[in-house]
């Protein structure tokens, strides 16, 4: 069934993909099948239609496909070879972290510490049929809106194929759609170029000329910033995109500016456009970046081509994206239990931006870009006339804009916003060194002379850092786990919550750390609720205010980390009907609980309530 729904899902991105040449290749296909599938998922779960009407149209273009269009596709097998042994190198460390998540019957591991968040709003989607869903983490809070575009994705593929939903979010999707962003990158590169080590390479040297190399050479002269380069932190190096939904908004970069360069006719517009404009679905803080990149990369083809009517695409992609952010993402709880409001944030991180205290973290970013675009200046003057022909220059327009943000707004990380606006710029390195690269290798088989001879150079010492790290950072996961990537070890409260039915439970705890390796998060525990999916009490004080109707809710949290045991719990556990408290042996508890313990492990108590209180 699992590979029944990709082969369905890349025959219904080949049905609304216009482009031909796009067409053929399948991991396009695939992404924009599945890009499709989550917004008809969403849109169905919001109507309150049964999820399977959003698969309709995937079956029906399957069946006509078969029945009626179906040729045979002779596969270039020495292209197809390289490209997958590429790019398996390069998803290799992320494969085996999702590996360890992904497999038995509940997460035992966790790699980056948002797993697990991410993981309960799969769970939610998975088992409720309301949008927005009501939140695991806090009994009774107010459904908030979010980004929720991959976890109900996860969800919908887990209902199709009978996969436990944390398999398919921790394992089949990271997996699926890392290939398919890199497949899609090497179709980036590829052109019409015969020898299928040029778009190969340029994907290997992409991977390794991480912006995260650059920042290096930057941070080890600073004193101020030694402890923030990667040499040491070359797990970083590999997870900084590790979360899907992060991994999906690549892809849908990627997607963009390589539909609109080989758009030709109006209707190839038609697939960009529905991307951008959906991308409030998959990552907020982004849709600025998508929206003007958008914008400018058609612009910029406008003027090339002559054709002025391509203007109505920016106009309705702003109305489309502007649309679908009010239906799915428009009132989202921030940072203490605020209304999100990316525009206000944006404006206060504008206003309160200081050219003589620009942070860090717009010094790196403006210095990675600056590499960019100064090595592709170099290639420029260098590079004959012939060669310069083949560039495609309205590619450059989704990196253009970006860099006005970096050099106007403070994007320092200020978790007092309510959004996280601040990681607007997060991909425009990305993006620089995407088209940068793609240039630049192409050129170098182009046409090879001892004036480019320093391009090699660059490579070859940009490409050291992240080299190194791959090795490592591979020994490191298959050898010693536990040092991973912001890793956290669930077995021993996987073990307590199997015991505890899913259904009907309401679970309170007297911790609420989450100890994740080298991050420890002290109020909020992803993985009560994130594991099997369980309603909390209160897991996660990040999203709630301390103050109003959720002060109950902590209230009893706090008096089960006390020491002795307080009559208030029994009422507060009759008030939010709890049927099970979960008890860390490590952290303070009242010893003389009046509870039936049920089941230990050596780090967990079960207790349970609803024999011993009336509701």
């Amino acid at each position: 069934m699992t590979i029944a729904y990709f082969i369905s899902s890349t025959i219904l991105g080949k049905y609304i993909q216009g482009n031909k040449k796009l067409k053929k290749s399948n991991s396009i296909c695939l992404s924009i099948g599945l890009l499709l599938n989550m917004y008809l998922y969403l849109i169905t779960t919001i109507i309150g239609i049964n999820w399977i009407f959003s698969i309709v149209p995937m079956l029906f273009c399957t069946v006509h496909y078969y029945m009626f269009l179906n040729k045979k596709n002779h596969l270039n097998n020495k292209i197809d070879l390289i490209k997958y042994i590429s790019i398996i190198i390069i998803i290799l460390p992320n494969f085996i972290q999702s590996l360890y998540m992904g497999l038995g019957s509940y997460p035992n591991h966790f790699f980056s510490v948002d797993s697990g968040f991410h993981l309960a709003n799969v769970y939610n989607f998975y088992y409720e049929t309301e949008y927005p869903p009501k939140s695991l983490e806090v009994l009774g809070q107010e459904p908030f809106k979010y980004h929720f575009g991959i976890h109900a994705l996860s969800a919908m593929i887990s209902k199709f194929t009978s996969l436990p939903p944390h398999t398919i979010f921790l394992l089949i999707i990271p997996t699926i759609i890392n290939f398919l962003l890199y497949s899609t990158i090497f179709e980036f590169f590829k052109q019409k170029r015969i020898n299928p080590f040029i778009p190969a390479s340029s994907l290997i040297i992409f991977r390794f000329l991480s912006n995260q190399s650059i920042i290096d050479y930057l941070s080890i002269f600073i004193e101020k910033y030694k402890d923030y380069h990667f040499f040491n932190k070359h797990e970083y190096y590999f997870n900084i995109w590790n979360q899907p939904h992060n991994v999906l908004s690549l892809l849908m970069i990627v997607l963009i500016i390589h539909s609109l360069s080989h758009a030709k006719k109006y209707y190839h517009f038609l697939t960009p456009l529905f991307i951008v404009t959906i991308i409030p679905l998959v990552k907020i803080p982004f849709a600025p970046l998508f929206g003007l990149g958008f914008t400018f990369q058609i612009l910029i083809k406008m003027f090339i081509t002559k054709k002025h009517k391509l203007l109505i695409f920016p106009i309705l992609a702003l109305i489309f994206m502007i649309t679908n952010y009010f239906i799915f993402a428009h009132n989202s709880f921030g940072h203490n239990n605020n209304i999100q409001n990316p525009l206000t944030d944006l404006v206060s991180l504008s206003i309160g931006f200081n050219p003589s205290n620009i942070s860090f973290r717009s010094i790196m970013k403006i210095f990675t870009i600056l590499i960019y675009f100064t090595g592709f200046l170099y290639l420029a003057i260098v590079a004959n006339k012939k060669f310069l022909k083949i560039v495609k220059w309205e590619e450059f327009g989704f990196a253009i804009f970006p860099l006005f943000f970096i050099l106007f707004v403070n994007f320092e990380p200020d978790h007092n916003l309510v959004t996280e606006i601040w990681q607007i710029p997060d991909p425009v390195d990305f993006i620089c060194g995407l088209i940068f690269i793609k240039y630049t290798i192409e050129y170098l088989f182009f046409d090879y002379s001892k004036k480019i001879k320093i391009i090699y150079l660059f490579f070859l010492i940009t490409l050291i850092p992240g080299i190194l790290s791959y090795f490592s950072y591979n020994y490191l996961l298959i050898n010693h786990p536990s040092k991973g990537y912001e890793y956290c070890n669930n077995r021993k409260l996987g073990e307590i919550l199997k015991k505890i039915p899913r259904e009907g439970s309401i679970l309170a705890t007297n911790d609420i750390r989450y100890p994740a390796n080298d991050y420890l998060r002290k109020n909020h525990n992803y993985a009560i609720s994130g594991t099997l999916g369980h309603q909390s009490v209160c897991s996660n004080m990040r999203h709630i205010s301390n103050s109003g109707k959720y002060m109950q809710n902590i209230k009893l949290i706090k008096l089960l980390g006390s020491n002795k045991w307080d009559e208030q719990i029994m009422q507060l556990c009759k008030t939010f009907k709890v049927t099970h408290i979960i008890i860390h042996k490590n952290y303070n508890y009242p010893k003389n609980i009046p509870f039936e313990k049920t089941f230990e492990n050596s780090d967990y108590i079960i207790f349970q309530t609803y024999k011993y209180i009336k509701y």
